[in-house]
């Protein structure tokens, strides 16, 4: 369901006991058994790292310090040559996207879009900026606040330019917005070639202008005042995580800082760190939903110990487990689970193999099958999702041809959160079709 599977994730705990108190066991269940998205992801990164380092030296999961507060992780190697304490943290760019007009304006597309019920189609919007982009600066977007959205975007006009789509949902479409107080200059497409409910073109607002303002610098700053009052004496760092955070991933640019300067600009402030690791997730871009992980190590200082400390972060995240998913997706996810319940029909993979007699095999997932069977999927949803091209049910065309199950087993995927359900069906039996006449009998050669 976020960047790890729930299987992956349970296991990580199962293996806890050893390094985390039953205390802390318990807050993990319970943020994990929550769908509070700004918990969720930031539990998945500490239970799975912390695990991981498990394997490659002796962690300590410590209680609240005397002046209350708290180290994630104390490490000490195998050989006892190198130790740190460690605070983890996920980053995103959820509060800059919430509070900005055009993510706003795009969230109430999506809810307007969804409510209009086109069958194709979407929306594209985009905005005007004042400023251009430069570094030590954010650009100004000309959009109205929020609370102007109904009188200066979705007024009359916007009900025209629906009302014309409804009309001819085939053709493309383009809603200006100009208004001088407060000014306002942005743009509204439709594109009945695209498919979803709304896109957004420039997600430069969320690009790290500011080197000392953002949500890196912000957490490290934060994370450092709390390494300083736990009082730890020895090596001390700070793990940030992608919790769905542009800057751990974007590149160095003219206009924006990147993650490097960013780190490099916090360990110039004479905070008691020594050393900041941050973990990016980009795509994979295999046609999957799989990410590839960035890791980047700092230091404050150059010394012998930063070199251990690098191999063994290159053996910790060797071990770590596949990721799922992009953390923005995770967030998609979580909201969904949030809004509609747990409940919902897992829609997995099927596919097939097909001989010139018909399908011969299906392998499809076994939490889908158990929902249909469940009621949980109705059968009316099940055949939309999974039919022929003309909508022909594929199991109603497998016993149409009198053709039965002859085998089905399941295929096991431990570190997924599904597995596969085989059938594999025979040659037509009379069982469950039409009465034939006998293969006409071959004369014996002369």
């Amino acid at each position: 369901m976020a960047i790890f599977t729930r299987r992956v994730l349970q296991q990580c705990i199962n293996e806890a006991n050893s390094y985390a108190s039953r205390r802390k066991i318990r807050e993990w269940v319970e943020k994990l058994n929550s769908t509070d998205d700004r918990n969720y992801i930031a539990t998945e990164w500490e239970v799975v790292l912390l695990r991981t380092l498990s394997k490659v030296g002796k962690l300590t999961h410590p209680e609240e310090t005397s002046k209350h507060a708290t180290l994630d992780v104390i490490f000490a190697s195998q050989d006892q040559s190198l130790s740190f304490a460690a605070d983890i943290a996920a980053i995103s760019d959820r509060g800059a996207r919430e509070n900005h007009p055009i993510h706003q304006l795009h969230h109430e597309l999506e809810r307007r879009f969804r409510a209009l019920g086109l069958k194709r189609g979407g929306f594209d919007c985009r905005a005007e900026q004042l400023s251009v982009h430069s570094k030590g600066r954010r650009p100004e977007v000309l959009l109205p606040k929020r609370e102007h959205f109904n009188e200066l975007i979705f007024n009359a006009d916007f009900d025209h330019f629906v009302e014309r789509i409804r009309k001819e949902p085939e053709s493309h479409r383009v809603y200006r917005i100009v208004h001088k107080s407060p000014r306002t200059v942005a743009s509204i497409f439709y594109n009945p070639q695209h498919h979803g409910a709304t896109t957004l073109s420039d997600h430069s607002y969320i690009s790290t202008n500011v080197i000392d303002s953002n949500p890196l610098y912000y957490t490290l700053r934060k994370k450092a005042d709390q390494l300083k009052r736990a009082g730890y004496i020895g090596h001390q760092g700070i793990i940030v995580c992608d919790g769905g955070a542009m800057v751990l991933t974007e590149r160095r640019n003219w206009d924006s800082f990147c993650n490097a300067e960013v780190v490099h600009h916090f360990l110039d402030q004479n905070r008691p760190v020594d050393f900041v690791l941050t973990l990016g997730l980009e795509d994979q871009h295999t046609g999957t939903l799989r990410q590839r992980l960035v890791p980047q190590l700092f230091a404050a200082r150059e010394e012998p110990w930063v070199g251990d400390l690098a191999k063994l972060f290159d053996k910790t995240i060797a071990l770590l487990p596949k990721f799922d998913q992009s953390p923005e997706n995770a967030h998609r996810d979580l909201e969904f689970w949030t809004n509609f319940g747990e409940n919902q029909p897992h829609l997995g993979g099927l596919t097939m193999s097909v001989s010139p007699d018909g399908i011969n095999e299906i392998r499809m997932s076994s939490r889908t099958l158990l929902d249909l069977l469940a009621g949980r999927l109705s059968q009316k949803q099940f055949i939309k999702h999974y039919s022929r091209t003309d909508g022909t049910s594929l199991f109603e065309s497998i016993l149409s041809n009198g053709r039965l199950l002859t085998d089905a087993s399941v295929e096991r995927l431990p570190d997924e959160d599904d597995d596969v359900v085989i059938f594999k069906f025979g040659q037509p039996d009379t069982a469950a079709g039409r009465f034939t006449r006998p293969p006409a009998k071959q004369e014996p050669r002369p």
